[in-house]
């Protein structure tokens, strides 16, 4: 299952490219997003993960399972590639953010449109169901 995801991950990144609506901060949303601004469930949910990525998700620099950094990193600029709706409809939905300055790879993050809740990492009771691209749906960036 993680490889399939993985696959399908890496697929959407080669055909729709990882950085086409730019990268986002932080800033881009001061609070959670409102709903009705948004015309569809996929919209809400990339706009839910520019506001959650980075808020929730966290890292510290390991070396042989011991801790090397004592600071948490949060991501500054970032951007998503894909994002997949759960199988069982329940308003949650998977997207892959990426960090502009780590090397971390996509991390997975979880929102919920019906709850506005969002986490990273998290696996447990998800199914991969319907297939996103992130620039699609992610609102547009100013020029």
């Amino acid at each position: 299952m993680n490889m399939k995801r993985t696959i399908c991950g890496l697929l959407t990144l080669v055909l729709f490219g990882r950085q086409s609506t730019g990268l986002y901060s932080k800033e881009f949303f001061t609070s959670v997003p409102a709903k009705g601004e948004f015309k569809s469930d996929v919209h809400y949910a990339a706009a839910l993960g520019i506001y959650y990525f980075p808020r929730k998700c966290s890292w510290v620099y390991t070396a042989d399972g011991l801790r090397t950094s004592e600071a948490v990193q949060y991501p500054s600029r970032f951007t998503g590639s894909s994002i997949i709706k759960n199988k069982v409809d329940d308003g949650t939905y998977l997207i892959y953010m990426s960090d502009s300055k780590e090397s971390l790879g996509e991390i997975p993050l979880y929102v919920n449109v019906h709850t506005r809740n969002g986490t990273c990492w998290r696996s447990d009771g998800f199914e991969t169901g319907e297939f996103y691209d992130f620039s699609n749906h992610a609102p547009k960036l100013p020029k």
